[in-house]
């Protein structure tokens, strides 16, 4: 029976992956969970508590494991008016040390206050429309236009019995910033059209400069994950901080000794994959906290896209420069959707929703392509999901020697706030993320539309408060 709810697009992963099958198998023994489709990318994934690149649907249930602790990690791609051409290394070097100094000053003093962070969290992408002088028209491209269930301003003592106040304090620092990890910013190119008649319809030209991000909520969406839910990704001193931290945030909801029963089951229980009820006070209150979760994603990401845009315009000060979001999507995500007729909770882990005719992309690595694309017909039949990257099936074909480093001179620059110079990374041949296109073409997923190689990348080494004060202190 476990069996029959689990569907591979690409067994070739259990060839190194030995504990997976047995994680996906554990997982289908859950009665309540309905079907588990492992995309092309699946894989184990360090200090994670489910495979990565995975939909899970369950029935009735939630269970907060089966995704990321940080929801509405996601990404987003933009398309500029600048050609290849126009972006030289002396104009690259200019855009990311204006982006440095910038994310060096958010860290150290955010200019985005409480109010800021409770608009965001209640109002999503919207929240931040004004401040970046963007037009409403963005939020036509984001997955449910950049905000989850009804827009509501929570008074402060309503929304602070869902998310501590040290939490929102937390989210201002970095709000906005390409933390390191894998998330980043990406400057590319359009190497190839594939589909000519789409490409126009987006305004994709070969030669044209696109630039893609991968970022999540910051420290909010962290923070509410661990504190709804018995997440095992925290240890030692930090799971014990955030244990006292549950009681406390969960205590001050206090609502008679069965809803503690409740509260104490979903929170703090031992069993590995706890399912929650929707139906219930608690399940509904969880639904709220992951609600807030999500909209912080959304501005958080649409505050990236504004401050692009203004570097941008001072990079190339002598020269107009526009920057369209073309889309924005989720692939850390708890939803309710209705597929084939029948409504079920989908838990998406490092997989993106997808449906035909809407844009999506794949991203490889800093030094391969990435590709443009469009849902498809068939993407009913995997819980309309697709793969969030192609990394670990590249490395995989780079284990088994099918790729190899090409010898053209083509290189990336990698820029960081840790170095004032970017490491030159040369290119790889793309024989792991065509796999990928390959897969999930052949099942009707997405259809390729264009193909973008990369120019130059950018990430920014988190430090928290406590780490930069121990920095000051020393260097006087």
């Amino acid at each position: 029976m476990t069996e029959q709810k689990i569907k591979l697009l690409f067994d070739e992963s259990f060839d190194q992956e030995r504990g997976l099958i047995a994680c996906l198998e554990e997982i289908g023994g859950i009665p309540d969970v309905k079907q588990i489709v492992g995309m092309v990318d699946l894989h184990l994934k360090r200090n994670t508590e489910n495979p990565s690149s995975v939909a899970i649907a369950t029935d009735q249930t939630l269970i907060p494991k089966l995704s990321s602790v940080a929801q509405n990690c996601g990404m987003a791609l933009t398309r500029t008016n600048l050609s290849r051409a126009d972006v030289t290394e002396d104009n690259l070097d200019r855009f990311f040390g204006l982006m440095r100094a910038e994310d060096d000053q958010i860290m150290r003093r955010p200019e985005i206050s409480m109010e800021d962070i409770r608009q965001a969290v209640c109002f999503g992408a919207t929240s931040v429309i004004d401040r970046y002088g963007l037009t409403a028209q963005a939020l036509d491209n984001i997955e449910f236009r950049g905000v989850i269930g009804e827009p509501e301003l929570l008074p402060w003592k309503t929304l602070n019995r869902l998310v501590p106040r040290f939490s929102l304090d937390r989210g201002r620092y970095g709000f906005g910033v390409i933390p390191a990890g894998n998330h980043f910013l990406e400057i590319q190119y359009i190497d190839q059209i594939i589909d000519a008649e789409a490409c126009r319809h987006y305004g994709l030209c070969e030669g044209g400069v696109t630039i893609m991000i991968h970022s999540d909520g910051g420290l909010i969406s962290d923070d509410i994950g661990n504190l709804y839910g018995n997440r095992t990704t925290s240890v030692g001193l930090i799971k014990m901080i955030y244990t006292l931290r549950k009681a406390l945030l969960h205590l001050r909801d206090w609502k008679g000794p069965g809803n503690w029963q409740e509260k104490r089951q979903y929170y703090f229980g031992r069993d590995k994959y706890i399912q929650i009820s929707p139906d219930t006070y608690e399940g509904r209150r969880f639904l709220e906290a992951k609600r807030l979760s999500m909209n912080a994603g959304y501005a958080s990401r649409l505050s990236t896209i504004g401050r692009i845009k203004n570097l941008l315009a001072r990079t190339f000060s002598s020269k107009a420069t526009e920057l369209e979001l073309l889309c924005d999507f989720s692939h850390n995500s708890i939803f309710q959707e209705t597929i084939q007729n029948q409504p079920m909770w989908i838990h998406r882990h490092n997989a993106c929703r997808v449906t035909p005719g809407q844009l999506v992309f794949l991203p490889g690595y800093c030094n391969t392509s990435s590709y443009v694309c469009l849902g498809d017909s068939g993407a009913e039949n995997f819980l309309n999901t697709m793969d969030h990257g192609a990394g670990k099936t590249i490395d995989r074909f780079k284990k088994k020697d099918l790729c190899r480093q090409l010898e053209n001179g083509s290189v990336t620059r990698s820029y960081s706030n840790q170095a004032p110079e970017p490491k030159l990374v040369p290119h790889w041949s793309d024989e792991g993320i065509d796999k990928v296109i390959e897969v999930l073409t052949h099942n009707r997923i997405i259809k390729p539309i264009a193909r973008l190689k990369p120019m130059a990348g950018y990430r920014y080494i988190w430090k928290g408060r406590l780490a930069r004060a121990r920095e000051k202190m020393t260097t006087g």
